[in-house]
């Protein structure tokens, strides 16, 4: 059964406070979907794991969403609206530090429907940036499943350059479908400062 299947897939405790969602949901507001959303939002991630979508078949029908890909773009668009955020707020807004061989790094991204919003934002964006050393900001175009990442001046420059095998151009380097700071960012950043600390 659905069930029984993310039972196996999943921790005893991870399952164990879905059934007590479950109940929630089912007794209390059928019609919620606050379970679905946060998986949901990751469920096109390189980050997206089998139990992941175990969870979704299984809340599905919980939740009454019938089209599950009509629901994700509804949760992407109200995810990249960023109207009335300071620029300091989309640099910081999904921000996480990183120590590259006792180098500290900030990388930022910004996943969004509305690249162009951004782009068109890209001299202030830069200027946020340099207010700290070594910081990287990726815009994700979620659609188009692309990465432009700004670059501020140096070192970032040479680091992306090497790092990524890419060039930069108009202090921007399109890095392609890297779209996973996890998975497809960060490993490349860790192999250049491995063999240049």
């Amino acid at each position: 059964s659905p069930e029984e299947s993310v039972k196996n897939a999943c921790h005893n405790k991870l399952y164990d406070n879905i059934k007590v969602l479950y109940h929630y949901l089912t007794h209390r507001i059928a019609t919620e979907n606050t379970l679905l959303n946060p998986l949901l939002l990751y469920y096109r991630s390189a980050t997206t794991t089998n139990d992941d979508r175990n969870i979704v078949t299984y809340l599905q029908p919980i939740s009454g969403i019938t089209d599950l890909q009509s629901y994700v773009d509804i949760l992407f668009e109200a995810k990249s609206d960023l109207t009335g955020l300071t620029t300091e707020q989309i640099v910081l807004g999904n921000y996480k530090i990183y120590f590259f061989q006792n180098q500290k790094w900030g990388v930022g991204v910004a996943e969004t429907w509305y690249p162009n919003y951004l782009l068109n934002q890209k001299n202030e964006l830069l200027l946020e940036m340099i207010k700290e050393k070594d910081r990287l900001f990726s815009i994700i175009d979620i659609l188009n499943e692309n990465n432009l990442m700004l670059i501020a001046g140096e070192p970032e420059n040479t680091v992306v350059r090497a790092a990524f095998n890419v060039d930069v151009t108009d202090q921007m380097a399109d890095l392609g479908a890297r779209l996973s700071r996890k998975l497809q960012i960060i490993p490349p950043l860790e192999v250049y400062f491995n063999k240049n600390p």
